[in-house]
């Protein structure tokens, strides 16, 4: 394990010069709703790349979609079933408030670091992360025009948690 850990630290700064050196912008992550926790990794992943580059910005699209049921298996793990629910009216504002109270609040990054975007309608609900050299535009890609929603108040996954 600490040799996998030294190599890791020795490779890091190479890692680092590769991607100072993109060109287009570079699809970080994507992922649908997720925990409170693995959320906050996530961010904290998009963060530490756009800080190798300072003229680069991190971009948070996420689009509005039918969220994926997770049930738990016999493990205690939770899984995806083949089953969707509609969404809460407002659940996506909610999420985007969270992800700038981690970045900008609790992390404390400069908010020119980082993009907030309402992506549009999408099936399934969809963040994605991107780190967008400077003078490179990108747009979200949705592929609903509307979307319908079930009754119920939107949540906050990490209420009182930045």
């Amino acid at each position: 394990m600490k040799k996998q850990f030294l190599i890791f630290l020795l490779l890091l700064p190479f890692v680092g010069s590769v991607s100072a050196q993109i060109k287009e912008a570079q699809k970080i992550g994507e992922f649908d709703a997720v925990g409170c926790d693995d959320l906050r990794q996530r961010l904290d992943l998009l963060a530490m790349e756009v800080n190798k580059l300072p003229k680069s910005k991190g971009y948070i699209i996420v689009y509005e979609g039918k969220n994926i049921k997770y049930k738990l298996d016999r493990n205690g793990n939770m899984r995806p079933t083949k089953e969707t629910i509609l969404p809460v009216f407002a659940q996506s504002a909610i999420n985007t408030q969270l992800m700038m109270r981690h970045l900008l609040g609790f992390r404390n990054l400069p908010k020119e670091s980082f993009l907030f975007i309402s992506g549009g309608y999408r099936e399934l609900y969809t963040v994605e992360l991107w780190l967008v050299p400077d003078g490179t535009i990108l747009k979200p890609m949705p592929n609903l025009t509307k979307m319908n929603y079930r009754k119920g108040k939107p949540i906050d996954i990490c209420e009182g948690i930045g």
